[in-house]
């Protein structure tokens, strides 16, 4: 019988959106977002850290794990953390992290440290929260749009390094 229905019900033509709220903001999927490319942040927060752009975001992440004592491995893996310096340009040192710790992270696009800085998040336990704005210019997924994206560890969870 499910083979029957499925052969009938083929699903939506198209993906779910949901509808702005009476502010005119979307909420966005936080494990799919799509496209943030041409985004800035208006306002976001990291926990109880502010956040202004999205080097900030993924740099308090990376902090935020380090402190946590999130293995040195998964910071790497997640992030694509280095730590040792590697005289690259495009790599930076994250300050303020786990005393006797050095990590330097890769400058990265939107999309990039809006997934990264989510999985630590998750992987920490920390409340991430961003509200954003795609700039009026062609290419941008939704010109002149406003959305949040925002994640909190659910009340009961058991979080820390895996």
């Amino acid at each position: 019988m499910a083979e029957a229905a499925a052969r009938l019900w083929v699903g939506p033509s198209a993906p779910f959106v949901p509808p702005p709220n009476p502010d005119g903001t979307r909420d966005l999927n936080p494990e799919d977002p799509g496209s943030l490319h041409y985004t800035h942040i208006i306002q976001g927060n990291l926990g109880q850290t502010r956040v202004s752009n999205w080097r900030d975001l993924l740099d308090f992440a990376v902090r935020t794990a380090s402190q946590k004592s999130v293995p040195f491995s998964s910071i790497q893996q997640i992030a694509a953390a280095r730590d040792q310096d590697p005289s690259e340009r495009s790599f930076h040192q994250v300050e303020g992290t786990k005393e006797g710790t050095k990590i330097w992270v890769r400058a990265m696009d939107a999309n990039q440290c809006w997934q990264r800085s989510f999985r630590l998040a998750q992987q920490t336990g920390v409340e991430i929260y961003v509200l954003i704005e795609w700039e009026d210019t062609e290419g941008a997924a939704n010109p002149g749009q406003k959305a949040r994206l925002q994640w909190s560890p659910p009340a009961s969870a058991n979080v820390g390094p895996q």
